[in-house]
């Protein structure tokens, strides 16, 4: 027999999907154990698991006729769903019968956003800042939407579509999720294929939107020739495919003693990567080092005006204002790993760093793109820019990092 906490596997299917699959899975294990369906004995099978089934979400209808016939229920049980069928928001009155039973909804935790802009070339001479916004879609127990806003960069005039995903649901206390999302401007034109972004990255309550303010210029969408553009309908077409960690409101606990770390991250399928757009980023699994959350984060970066991409690693601290008036001094060496026997590692040391409260504090090596795979690419001190990180006031705990990107 199967053990509770396999039955409570979303995995398994009979948690997470369909309530009454419970009820079927009672009966073949009645069957296999050549006793008797009856009510007592489907109550044994399904023993811990009959709590966590969320029979106050199946149709009335379908709960009358493949619930209360079987028995599993006790009179009290099936009258607390009928009550809760008809007063859903009363079930803390006194004198009705406790509702032992969930009724939240499930989380889907992935899905995709699809939307249109009509008459684009009419948005496209809108003053900058305007902006569209799709329907709402619920993924993760948060409301999403595509944004899509006209943007510029510094002094230049060009008009650029920004486009984001944005977190439209309400805000809820100490809570937050982890989301990755792919961006994609949809092509038109057969041969041509979707011009992607990619990211994945904690979403805080504090952060609605998040993507890329420059993915391309209204002049590059509306030609025809790039296949993003339906001339004929005068529209663009906007996806993203979101996948949402379910939400916690716990924070992690770390050995508070912890004072250093290594990180590592592989950059897989480098050539793909190379061909998103500027902004996309790839980010290591999370370390925790005195209760702060920090990673690796590699991202396509646009030296100056030029389009010339390059690869910018970077040290990103994930923690909020949420986690108090926070500030930490690092040091550290970056890395690219070497995977040629004849050729070291490459590395760039940082000292004296202050990261505090910016999401993402900064010290950063940009590695030129080239299109060889990352075995192949010939690292040199010529071909890195480290960036210059402003002085603050020094926090009392020192970090000492050791970061690898490869």
């Amino acid at each position: 027999m199967r053990q509770i906490k396999e039955l409570m596997d979303p995995s398994k299917g009979l948690y997470n999907n369909d309530e009454d699959k419970a009820l079927h899975w009672a009966d073949e294990q009645c069957r296999q154990n050549d006793i008797e369906c009856s009510a007592d004995n489907r109550g044994k099978m399904l023993d811990k698991v009959l709590p966590n089934i969320r029979f106050p979400l199946i149709p009335k209808e379908d709960f009358t006729k493949s619930v209360v016939s079987t028995g599993v229920l006790t009179i009290e049980e099936v009258i607390s769903v009928y009550q809760h069928y008809l007063h859903p928001n009363l079930n803390d009155v006194p004198g009705l019968i406790p509702l032992n039973f969930p009724t939240q909804q499930r989380y889907k935790i992935e899905g995709t956003i699809e939307m249109e802009i009509e008459k684009v070339s009419e948005f496209a001479l809108e003053e900058v800042g305007s902006e569209r916004l799709s329907d709402a879609v619920e993924i993760g127990g948060f409301s999403w939407k595509i944004w899509a806003q006209i943007k510029t960069k510094n002094e230049s005039n060009e008009k650029l579509l920004g486009f984001f995903l944005y977190n439209d649901g309400p805000e809820k206390e100490n809570l937050s999720c982890k989301s990755s999302a792919t961006l994609r401007i949809v092509s038109q034109k057969n041969g041509t294929e979707d011009l992607i972004g990619k990211f994945n990255d904690h979403i805080f309550k504090d952060l609605i939107g998040f993507g890329f303010p420059n993915s391309i210029s209204f002049a590059e969408l509306l030609d025809p020739s790039k296949g993003f553009y339906n001339k004929n309908e005068d529209k663009v077409k906007l996806a993203i495919d979101v996948f949402v960690d379910k939400p916690k409101t716990e924070k992690i606990i770390s050995d508070p003693n912890k004072s250093n770390g290594t990180l590592s991250m592989e950059i897989e399928k480098l050539s793909e990567f190379s061909r998103e757009i500027i902004g996309s980023e790839r980010s290591s699994e999370t370390l925790y080092i005195k209760g702060m959350p920090w990673k690796i984060l590699a991202k396509i970066e646009k030296k100056n005006e030029h389009n010339e991409k390059w690869l910018g690693f970077y040290l990103s601290c994930d923690a909020s204002e949420k986690d108090g008036n926070w500030s930490r001094k690092c040091s550290g060496t970056f890395r690219i790993v070497s995977q040629k026997s004849d050729m070291e590692d490459f590395k760039i040391e940082f000292g004296r760093m202050v990261m505090r409260h910016l999401r993402r504090a900064i010290c950063a090596a940009q590695q030129k793109w080239t299109f060889a795979p990352l075995s192949k690419v010939d690292t040199c001190a010529a071909s890195f820019a480290p960036q210059t990180v402003a002085p603050r006031i020094f926090a009392p705990l020192h970090l000492r990092r050791d970061i690898c990107a490869a």
